[in-house]
């Protein structure tokens, strides 16, 4: 096939099941009703190269050939199954595979490179691709794909040039690069050296400390540190933020050095999809809406903004009927949480770390 690259398309190889069922269920996922089947990995070692998908048109479908993120095992994967004329299926049980869905022929005919090219044209999201360098990224993070979990691009250098057909990035198409495209891309080889949002893990001192998987309990930040008012669990899920959040109480004012993206409970429910913060339920009517935050929560006021995506990303595994998207999002439609006046010293900072330092020392003259 033809394959546009950095230097001009090239004739790139690639092999495809093109089983009926597979066939069928490929169409389908990409929308693309002239595609002969779903292309087969062709890069890795045995038992890898020819026996997955795809990684860069089938992302964290569980049978391509690396796990990055949380994997699924969608519709595509049991119509394989069924035609082997081994197994019958029920197709209920698939779970759903948002990468690359409904993208289109170029999507999942072409380089990555193409794509990107195209939708950066055109004003449009180059997702589940990206061009924001992994090292540059000012700890500002987004969602990975399915929305499970806080996401960094994973766009690196290379101290070689990438192989001719990898080498996704035109000139001046990175942010910061010039001259150099030819080195740049993904840190995953399998998915065509294309770089896209990806799970990561928090590290402190070279110990793993927590990932960044929304659906984690485990992932809870304590209440000091939890700046953004995070939730982690089975009924959370990733959503951009605008903006640094801040929390300030009698003049001291802190700002969460992580940011871009946060996990928050969410409901798929009646008219909207709703994002969940201290039990007040703020609704999402259009993608892209911002959703201003000011709310309080022992002596603490929190202020931050949320931007809503689709209800289809966030509500499509819940056999919720996701209404039709209003614009822009009626008046007087969220709730107001109460803030209430904080009784604060009127003396000096000075005067304040002093009291505590005299509290600190009267406490230890009591207990020793």
């Amino acid at each position: 096939m033809d394959w546009v690259t950095r230097t001009g398309a090239v004739h790139h190889n690639v092999h495809i099941m093109v089983t009926p069922r597979v066939k069928e269920e490929a169409q389908r996922h990409f929308n693309c009703s002239t595609l002969e089947g779903a292309e087969l990995e062709n890069q890795g070692g045995e038992g890898t190269a020819l026996a997955h998908w795809e990684k860069r048109l089938f992302g964290n479908e569980g049978m391509t050939g690396v796990f990055t993120q949380n994997s699924v095992f969608s519709r595509l994967t049991l119509a394989l199954m069924e035609d082997t004329g081994w197994y019958k299926v029920d197709y209920n049980m698939a779970e759903p595979l948002q990468w690359g869905k409904n993208l289109g022929c170029l999507f999942a005919k072409n380089s990555c490179g193409a794509w990107m090219m195209a939708q950066k044209d055109a004003g449009k999201t180059m997702a589940p691709f990206c061009n924001s360098i992994k090292k540059n990224s000012n700890s500002k993070s987004s969602c990975s794909v399915d929305k499970t979990s806080v996401a960094n691009c994973n766009l690196v250098e290379y101290e070689q040039q990438l192989p001719g057909d990898f080498q996704n990035f035109f000139a001046g198409s990175i942010p910061g690069v010039t001259g150099s495209e030819e080195n740049y891309g993904g840190s995953v080889a399998l998915a065509d050296y294309c770089p896209y949002y990806q799970a990561f893990t928090w590290t402190k001192q070279g110990k793993d400390v927590r990932t960044s998987s929304c659906i984690s309990r485990h992932n809870n930040l304590e209440q000091d540190k939890n700046y953004a008012l995070e939730s982690y669990g089975s009924n959370s899920r990733c959503f951009e933020q605008l903006g640094k959040w801040t929390r300030k109480n009698c003049g001291v004012r802190w700002t969460a050095t992580n940011w871009g993206s946060g996990c928050y409970k969410y409901l798929c429910e009646l008219d909207s999809l709703k994002i969940e913060i201290l039990g007040y339920k703020f609704k999402c009517f259009h993608k892209g809406q911002h959703i201003n935050i000011s709310v309080q929560e022992n002596d603490w006021e929190y202020h931050g903004v949320l931007i809503c995506p689709s209800c289809q990303e966030v509500c499509h595994d819940s056999r919720f009927i996701c209404p039709k998207e209003i614009k822009p999002a009626p008046q007087n439609s969220q709730p107001v949480p109460k803030i209430s006046p904080i009784a604060c010293c009127q003396c000096s900072m000075f005067q304040q770390s002093l009291g505590l330092e005299m509290l600190l020392i009267l406490l230890y003259k009591f207990t020793v």
